[in-house]
């Protein structure tokens, strides 16, 4: 242990102890010691890594911190010998480095961010002696502790103190919207997060979070506010918490766990204002990110070392080591994982630098050191393009009529559009290839087919870089039988007269009503007077009788005000005749007498069944989700039958398959006249041109 004399705390040593630790777990994750059996999880396939060495200075590299500007080009901060602060970016496929601090030791814990103009913004730290790479002789210690900023134009480099009032640490710089530089950091000495922001050509600083600061990530939102993710105190275990400020205040809320190794903490900000957090927990390593409430997951069931988050068309992407290297990204809202397969360590294990960056493409990259004859040197990596790899979800069975989801979910690649063909049989887009029109678009889109029969279907995943993969898969459609509801509706055979007919004694009255339900609906009044009775009829002519209703007849002779002419014991018969088209198709009888006032009465409940003869309309409402034709065949119930043919374009036979969606909806209307008196047994029968069948039936009683 190196002596920290007069100058740490009770604070102060925990935390380097922490730092110890750390560090020897860590020499194992950097150096690349595969051991796939300590992974909780499969090992990831193996992607390649292009490995460029950016500065061939030796002693160099370790805590670099990548940013890519506007123009693709990478910039990186990162010590170098001495131990010293240094620059290397690469132009027009070129490397250059340069010393930007020599003075006292520094360049521990740099941040480095490109602004809007292309000046390079890096925060840097004095080099703590517990934290000397083991290939440097342990250095005095450093004279200056204060937070240090340097910033790029044009001229050269300007460099200046931020906060000389603590022992600065773990620093992290984000740039607002109007170029300014933020940085958090931490105090050695008396602990604490901490916040800078050049304001006016001048530092302001504040304490935000006495407990916490031992490591942090700090991002700034579009209306120029700052994001900070950071770790308490604790032992054995961190807490990572996140402060936000706004209003004019910090707000201060726990994520979560944290793990011993303290040095994990990544945070980037998408174009929503959404921050996107990962740091390493007690299992594997989590990704948290906000949305109007934070969503944490597990990123991996893997334990972790270092980890460092981007976004690319604000979706992230992870790098992290633990006894290797891999990257991860979010495809489709499933994370997908790679080994990295170099020994470049990405990131020094025990600091908060930012190796991970995305270029415009959406291609990763990498800053990092690798040893040399046992030197350390700068690195570059840069992952080929990952190829699209298709996958449409395998084969399906679904009716016709019915949603069928597509999955393509399980295609690999970035930034990938979905092109489905959704029937190899049919080049809608007329270029001779039937397996590459765009039907759908989207990974998990629905589509309905017409018609059942087996289908080849493509998918094609494109990358932004032009490269695509393609797989087709087979659609078993089946048929779905027609849908048949049946009605009917009957009346009389036409229009008909209802006569009454009286005789015997003279100026007596009959009144006739033909009622349905408790409603009159025609009715008159004969009077009988001396002469020919058939001369005197009372005739309600072209009655049109609804025989879906029920009808009575109330014939009423009202002898006691009548002028006396007859003996009591006289009589006056009544005829009711019912006519059609002149002819006589039913007659009833009765005598009133005066004696007998019982008799004055004639009811004549069901008027219905006088009627010989009734026609009766048949309506079948039928339906086909399918593109179909339909035979619809009817059995009248008294041995006669129909059949009628509907096509599903109108005009001719439906050809195999017609997968276009086309449902069909048919009224099939007959007329049949039944004898009245009888029940019939009326069934309808329909088939579609791929063998579904559909009945209906119905009793009717006429």
């Amino acid at each position: 242990m190196v002596s920290m004399e007069g100058l740490l705390n009770e604070k102060a040593t925990a935390m380097f102890l922490a730092v110890i630790l750390a560090q020897s777990v860590l020499t194992q994750a950097d150096f690349g010691h595969d051991s796939p059996e300590t992974l909780d999880a499969p090992t990831p396939p193996s992607v390649n890594w292009v490995v460029e060495i950016a500065d061939i200075q030796a002693y160099t590299g370790r805590g670099a911190s990548l940013a890519i500007d506007s123009n693709d080009v990478p910039h990186m901060a990162h010590q170098g010998p001495g131990p010293s602060l240094r620059y290397t970016r690469k132009e027009n496929g070129t490397w250059s480095s340069e010393v930007v601090d020599n003075s006292d030791l520094v360049g521990e814990f740099p941040s480095v961010s490109i602004d809007s103009g292309g000046r390079v913004h890096i925060s840097y730290a004095p080099l703590e002696p517990v934290l000397v790479p083991p290939e440097y002789p342990p250095p005095p210690q450093a004279k200056d502790k204060s937070l240090r900023y340097a910033v790029r134009d044009n001229t050269g480099w300007t460099r200046m103190v931020v906060d000389e009032a603590v022992w600065a640490g773990f620093t992290s710089l984000a740039l607002d919207p109007s170029d300014n530089p933020h940085i958090s950091y931490t105090d050695w000495n008396q602990g604490g997060l901490h916040y800078a922001k050049l304001v006016g050509g001048k530092w302001e600083t504040a304490l935000i979070d006495q407990e916490g600061g031992l490591v942090s990530s700090i991002c700034v939102d579009s209306q120029g506010n700052p994001h900070i993710a950071y770790a308490r105190y604790g032992n054995p275990w961190k807490e990572v918490y996140y402060a936000k400020y706004s209003g004019g205040s910090w707000q201060i809320e726990h994520l979560g766990a944290g793990s011993y190794i303290i040095a994990y903490i990544s945070m980037a900000m998408d174009a929503f204002d959404r921050p996107h957090v990962t740091w390493s927990g007690r299992e594997g390593f989590k990704y948290a990110v906000w949305n109007g409430t934070w969503r944490v997951d597990n990123a991996t069931d893997g334990k972790a070392g270092v980890v460092a988050i981007a976004l690319h068309d604000n979706s992230p992407g992870i790098y992290y080591s633990y006894y290797g290297r891999f990257f991860g990204y979010l495809n489709n809202s499933i994370w997908k994982w790679e080994r990295i397969n170099t020994t470049v360590v990405a990131g020094t294990g025990w600091h908060t630098s930012h190796p991970l960056a995305f270029d415009s493409r959406g291609v990763p990259h990498l800053g990092g050191w690798m040893s040399i004859d046992n030197k350390s040197h700068l690195a570059y990596l840069s992952r080929e393009p990952l190829l699209p790899v298709a996958q449409a979800g395998g084969n399906q069975t679904t009716y016709e009529g019915d949603v069928l989801i597509l999955d393509g979910t399980g295609s690999t690649g970035e930034s990938l559009t979905f092109h489905w063909d959704m029937n190899a049989q049919e080049d809608s887009n007329g270029d001779g290839n039937f397996t590459n029109d765009i039907d759908l678009i989207g990974p998990s889109p629905s589509y309905v087919y017409g018609d059942d029969g087996e289908v080849t279907i493509t998918l094609r995943v494109e990358d932004n870089k032009g490269n695509w993969d393609a797989n087709a898969t087979t659609v078993t459609v089946l048929n779905q039988g027609p849908v048949v509801n049946l009605d009917y509706h009957c009346t009389n055979i036409g229009p008909i007269n209802i006569q009454l007919r009286i005789a015997g004694e003279k100026w007596h009255d009959v009144s006739l009503a033909i009622s349905s339900g408790n409603e009159d609906v025609f009715s008159g009044t004969l009077l009988r007077q001396p002469g020919n009775p058939d001369e005197q009829l009372l005739e309600l002519e072209d009655l049109e009788l609804d025989m879906n209703n029920s009808y009575s007849a109330l014939i009423r002779y009202s002898p006691e005000d009548d002028d006396i002419n007859g003996r009591p014991w006289g009589s006056t018969p009544a005829w009711i005749r019912l006519l059609s088209d002149g002819k006589e198709i039913a007659s009833m009888h009765h005598t009133f007498n005066v004696r007998h006032p019982n008799t004055w009465d004639w009811h004549i409940p069901d008027m219905d069944s006088y009627i010989l003869e009734r026609e009766c309309v048949l309506q079948a409402e039928v339906s086909d989700v399918g593109s179909d034709d339909l035979n619809v065949e009817w059995n009248l119930g008294d041995g006669s039958f129909e059949q009628h043919i509907y096509y599903n374009d109108g005009m001719n036979p439906d050809p195999y398959p017609s997968l276009e969606v086309n449902p069909i909806y048919v009224t099939d209307t007959v007329r049949h006249t039944y004898q009245s008196g009888r029940s019939y047994s009326v069934i309808v029968s329909v088939q579609d041109d791929d063998g579904g069948t559909s009945q209906a039936s119905i009793i009717l009683t006429v």
